[in-house]
């Protein structure tokens, strides 16, 4: 019996050891065959005007994308930015790479060159191909050629349709007229009769628009003049950034036919699409470009609090367009309520080809004041392309009762404080009278008549003003909504500037001007009772000259910020020299705008 065991113990031991040895073999034959890490940079148009947009795009394989940065990429406005990553073999070899685009605008007319982008990995430094990009006055665009709207089924042969082969494409824009931040699916149509190998395809180009892929390409088949053929589609999703016209591809495609054929590319034709502005007619004055269908619904965590008790509001938007762009809601509180946003979740979704998804909102409130309120709906103004109308979604009604808080009592019973006791008989002793009368003769001066004395009653009274003058900067700190925007920006200012000061000393460029931009945005929050999230290079000129700011003090903000997105985008090429100089930059800023809103209040 125990030979029977031994046995197959003894078998299994080497079927493992021969699997282990497999295993390392396939790993060290698999090591050599990961590709080597590469950078690459491309630009979708090497003309822009100063009014249009275009596409960067990076393409990284072998390393982390976060570990990318791109020169020159501050010469330009980032409207927006989409990645995407794949895993391809080819030969035996295996790679992944990652893809980021970037949405840019121009600031200004001239030649730039954009890269190259570098990539630190292992211990070393990838460099791509530089791009230069010429921006002129208004458009740069070349003017497209008339296009046929394409037809469905697929057009015969000789009616325009490119094709190579058994091979054809074809590029629909849906719909082609839209309105400003309102969905267009672009979808690109693959036809052929299989046995295709070693396919790449190349995305339209998108100048001016958001792209966002809407789902993994489908197939199925069609008859097509009497021949069948596999229908493959890519469908993205675009939202055009602002009015005009635009030409969307054109879209191409690079395949083999077999081992020995040589790659052929077929280009789908470019379509023509026209982007209209939101009508000014019936637009609400708090509309803030949500463009969409929207509905929202509200929820409180608590529908009785007391007094100074804070209760949650929780706010969620959901439908179907663009959810990014809704960036606030319209929230009913009395003017004796407080109210803080306290954070924002953001979902998406696709449903066939369209966007969908959900922005959830959360504020706390704080009443000051007992009660019974009927808070009203939370709202959001938006566009309906499919009505061409203004509408306000609403949520439905909030109530909130509001109980008397905590009553505060002016009572000298203080714990540890009895009354009267009955005398108590601690002991019985003779004192007897002392005949030394030289120890007589000196006597201690009473307390009261002690400098001392006098002195702790001052004291005393001192403490209790500077008590009450402390408890009234309290209550009006609680009550004040500009004296707390004023402590917290200041706050905020004085932390952020010592650590760009610590920075500039023992830090790198790019963490020195990430703190700086951090106690200009913070202090411009706080004062400015903006969401931080809201303010950049770019928004701050607006909100500052809401509030008349002077130009030259908005300048040196701007100027500050703007050091700091280039420094983030492009540390390398920002020297060490200047840290002083835009740190005191940034103090003289702040102080300005600190006189301006203390004059104000």
């Amino acid at each position: 019996m125990s030979r029977s065991h031994i046995q197959p113990s003894s078998r299994d031991w080497k079927a493992e050891y021969r699997l282990l040895g497999h295993t390392l073999c396939l790993l060290a034959l698999a090591a050599p065959l990961r590709a080597e890490p590469s950078v690459s940079l491309s630009v979708d148009a090497d003309r822009v005007g100063l009014n249009d947009s275009f596409s960067l795009t990076v393409g990284m394989s072998g390393g982390d994308a976060d570990n990318v940065k791109v020169s020159g990429i501050q010469s330009f406005n980032v409207l927006g930015t989409t990645s995407g990553n794949s895993i391809s073999i080819v030969n035996g070899r295996m790679s992944s790479s990652v893809q980021r685009t970037y949405t840019l605008s121009p600031k200004r007319t001239g030649s730039f060159t954009l890269g190259p982008a570098t990539l630190r990995t292992g211990g070393k430094v990838y460099r791509s191909e530089s791009a230069q990009v010429t921006v002129v006055s208004g458009s740069g665009q070349n003017p497209a050629p008339a296009q046929r709207s394409p037809a469905w089924p697929f057009p015969a042969e000789g009616a325009g349709t490119p094709s190579a082969g058994n091979v054809k494409v074809k590029l629909v824009a849906s719909p082609q007229k839209v309105y400003v931040n309102q969905q267009i699916t672009l979808t690109f149509y693959l036809y052929h009769q299989g046995g295709l190998s070693d396919v790449s395809y190349s995305p339209p180009q998108t100048v001016g628009f958001v792209a966002q892929k809407l789902k993994q390409p489908t197939a199925s088949r069609t008859t097509v003049n009497g021949q069948t053929y596999i229908v493959e589609q890519v469908p993205t999703a675009m939202f055009a950034v602002k009015p005009g016209k635009f030409t969307l591809g054109p879209a191409s495609l690079t395949y083999s036919s077999g081992f020995f054929d040589q790659p052929r590319t077929v280009s789908a034709n470019p379509v023509t699409v026209v982007v209209s502005n939101l009508p000014v007619s019936g637009r609400p004055v708090n509309f803030d470009g949500a463009v969409g269908s929207f509905r929202i619904t509200a929820s409180l965590d608590k529908v009785e609090v007391k007094r100074d008790e804070a209760a949650t509001l929780t706010a969620t938007v959901t439908g179907t367009g663009n959810i990014s762009s809704i960036r606030k809601l319209t929230i009913p509180t009395p003017p004796s309520f407080r109210v803080f946003e306290s954070s924002q979740k953001e979902l998406t979704s696709v449903q066939g080809t369209t966007v969908t998804g959900s922005k959830t909102f959360e504020y706390v409130l704080v009443p000051d004041k007992e009660g019974k309120y009927a808070l009203g709906s939370v709202s959001l103004p938006i566009f309906n392309p499919a009505t061409r109308q203004y509408l306000v979604a609403k949520s439905q009604p909030l109530a909130l009762n509001v109980l008397p808080g905590a009553p505060t009592s002016n009572s000298t019973n203080l714990p540890g404080l009895t009354g009267p006791q009955p005398t108590r008989l601690l002991r019985e002793d003779i004192r007897y009278i002392k005949g030394d009368r030289a120890s007589l003769a000196v006597r201690t001066p009473p307390r009261y008549q002690s400098p001392w004395y006098f002195g702790l009653h001052l004291a005393g009274l001192f403490l209790l003003a500077g008590v009450r003058v402390y408890r009234r900067r309290v209550e009006r700190f609680r009550v004040d909504e500009a004296l707390q925007r004023t402590v917290r920006g200041s706050q905020a200012a004085r932390k952020w500037l010592r650590e760009a000061e610590s920075r500039s000393k023992t830090g790198s460029a790019e963490e020195f001007y990430a703190a700086l931009s951090r106690a200009l945005i913070e202090y411009l929050a706080a004062r400015l009772n903006v969401p931080a999230a809201a303010l950049s290079a770019d928004s701050v000129p607006g909100h500052l000259a809401a509030a008349s700011i002077l130009a030259d003090t908005v300048a040196k903000v701007v100027d500050c910020l703007g050091r700091a997105e280039f420094a983030r985008f492009a540390p390398a090429a920002v020297g060490e020299d200047d840290k002083l100089a835009y740190l005191q930059r940034a103090r003289e800023a702040i102080n300005e705008l600190e006189q301006v809103f203390r004059n104000a209040t």
